[in-house]
């Protein structure tokens, strides 16, 4: 059944269309998702590893506002030049005598120890005697030693104590009395301390409290060596070679992601790790939403098919029905409701107009066909009237001979053989060699018309007489020569007609020693600005019919060359034929 069909048509294209576009959807959903969970914790790292690069910058701030700190440089210079210190004690004491850097300190959890040098050797307070002893290098003082060789910038390293981890911070001291002098360089940056910031892990836990990725999970804090400096305990052991490479492009373990983000100013980073199972899981929860409202959607595609099935279907079968009745010759018409469909509509008025017309429709077939035999008959009456005016030539050339009336003759006969190759059995080409005969009968007619104004001559090569070409082209042509060149001048003239091959063209001119012709005029005809019926209409015909059969390219061309007025005639070799005749 139709309706059956209908249905089933309409519940396999939504299933299909759905399940295609479903899994193309899913697919896309699962990899936008997928990506977009890995953007958003990039971005996560991206703002820690600002705010931690903001750290440190704050922090070297303040180291430099120590080092250039008045008392500082004062006691530092002094002991440099092994003087006596202004102050009974560390040196550190200073900076808890000042609000500012002590406030700055505390907010930061960080600590403050300066190494004072003398002798280009780094001294460091001893608690028990209360006095500066020199420092002696070992495994937990190396950064201080390193500063003091780098000689300049900062140097930041980890410490890791029982107590906690921290974030060493040193720098040299240079003496800023002599930085105006004219000095040698040794002299104007004379380093007279080493500055070692202790910094908390717990300021930069702190920090970035708010930091945290997937399942408020917060990110691991790396330093320069690849070990976990936050957090203290229950991190993952992660991969130095992976950790350690400066790329922060993401790395696919196999259970895991490792997104990664350098720290601007150091060589530490801040890495997260993300589990696939948290990924899956955010996946599985769009694809069970998608999955439910993909069901409830075909749910109600399925039983919108069913109603529309039936409400196209219904008027369609009545269609078919009153169809059959028209097979054994009822008509009755179809009721149009406004509940039907614009096509349903449409179906139906064309029915009840086709019902009501059918006996117009087959008394027209009869008419048709009795106006058909009609046409026939005036045809075959049209065929018979030139070839009734040929043979009627045909006697007056007869009688012309009897009666010795020899002009008479000779332009009847002339007259006949136009009229032959005209009708030229109803075909419309001709070669070349009848429509120069069919040309010759006319320009004989045209020379006893006139008296001897003009001579015509031919220079066809014999290679294209056989070729065929649409016939009645060269009459025209001439005949315009004649009127424009001798007829109403007076002068006194020749006519040559010329065809040769050039360039895989055939190649006909008809030359006119005559007055010269209005090109303007030529063009107005040969391409007229409206419909207007030209007044030379041969000229207009014979490159209409040119450019119909051969194209644009091969119309008919006028030009004027040394005193003559020449018409050109050039068609492609490959476009006409040699032998049997074309129709």
């Amino acid at each position: 059944m139709f309706w059956k069909r209908l249905l089933f048509s309409y519940v396999f294209v939504i299933l299909f269309a759905l399940l295609f576009l479903g899994l193309i959807v899913f697919n896309q959903i699962n990899t936008t998702l997928k990506d977009q969970v890995i953007y958003s914790n990039e971005i996560i790292l991206e703002n820690g590893s600002t705010i931690f690069s903001n750290f440190i910058l704050d922090m070297k701030a303040l180291a430099l506002d120590i080092t250039v700190n008045d008392d500082i440089q004062t006691n530092l210079s002094r002991f440099n030049k092994k003087e006596e210190l202004y102050i009974s004690g560390k040196i550190d004491q200073i900076i808890a005598r000042d609000k500012y850097l002590s406030k700055q300190l505390d907010q930061n959890n960080t600590t403050c120890k300066i190494y004072p040098i003398k002798n280009n050797t780094l001294f460091v307070f001893d608690e028990y005697t209360g006095a500066y002893l020199r420092l002696k290098k070992d495994d937990s003082n190396l950064h201080i030693f390193n500063s003091l060789d780098k000689n300049g910038g900062f140097i930041i390293t980890s410490n890791y104590l029982d107590t906690g981890n921290y974030i060493l911070l040193t720098c040299i001291i240079y003496d800023v009395s002599n930085w105006n002098s004219k000095n040698n360089a040794n002299e104007i940056y004379k380093p007279i301390g080493v500055l070692e910031l202790k910094i908390s892990a717990t300021a930069v836990s702190n920090l970035l409290y708010n930091i945290k990725l997937e399942k408020n999970i917060s990110p691991y804090i790396i330093d320069d060596t690849g070990q976990v400096f936050l957090p203290y305990v229950d991190y993952k052991k992660l991969d130095p070679t992976i950790i350690l490479n400066y790329s922060e492009e993401p790395v696919y373990g196999e259970s895991e992601i490792i997104l990664k983000r350098n720290i601007l100013g150091t060589k530490w980073k801040i890495v997260g790790i993300l589990p696939f199972n948290d990924i899956n899981e955010k996946i599985e929860g769009v694809s069970r939403s998608f999955i439910y409202t993909g069901i409830l959607t075909i749910i109600i595609l399925v039983l919108l098919s069913i109603y529309l099935a039936n409400w196209l279907s219904n008027p369609l079968k009545r269609l078919a029905r009153r169809l059959k009745q028209v097979e054994i010759g009822e008509f009755k018409p179809l009721v149009v409701r406004k509940s039907y469909s614009t096509e349903v509509k449409i179906l139906y008025e064309q029915y009840n107009i086709m019902s009501k017309r059918i006996d117009n429709l087959i008394k027209q077939v009869y008419e048709a066909a009795e106006k058909e035999k009609e046409a026939e008959l005036l045809a075959l009456q049209a065929q018979i009237n030139p070839h009734f005016l040929y043979n009627t030539l045909d006697a007056i050339n007869w009688m012309a001979l009897k009666y010795k009336a020899e002009d008479v003759r000779f332009m009847v006969n002339s007259l006949a053989n136009m009229m032959r190759y005209s009708l030229n059995s109803g075909k419309n080409f001709i070669s070349i060699r009848d429509e120069i005969e069919q040309v010759r009968s006319y320009v004989g007619i045209q020379e006893v018309r006139y008296n001897g104004k003009f001579k015509t001559y031919f220079e066809i090569d014999d290679d294209i007489l056989d070729y065929k070409i649409i016939k009645l082209l060269l009459q025209p042509l001439v005949e315009n020569a004649i009127l424009h060149g001798f007829k109403d001048t007076g002068k006194y003239g020749d006519i040559l007609i010329k065809g040769y091959i050039r360039d895989k063209n055939l190649v006909i001119e008809v030359v006119n020693e005559g007055d010269k012709l209005d090109m303007e005029k030529i063009k107005s005809i040969l391409h007229p600005e409206n419909d207007r019926k030209p007044k030379n209409y041969g000229i207009r015909n014979v490159n209409d019919r040119l450019i119909k059969q051969y194209g644009e390219k091969f119309e008919l061309k006028f030009f004027t060359k040394q005193g003559r007025t020449y018409a050109k005639i050039e068609v492609p070799l490959e476009q006409i034929d040699k032998g049997e005749e074309n129709e």
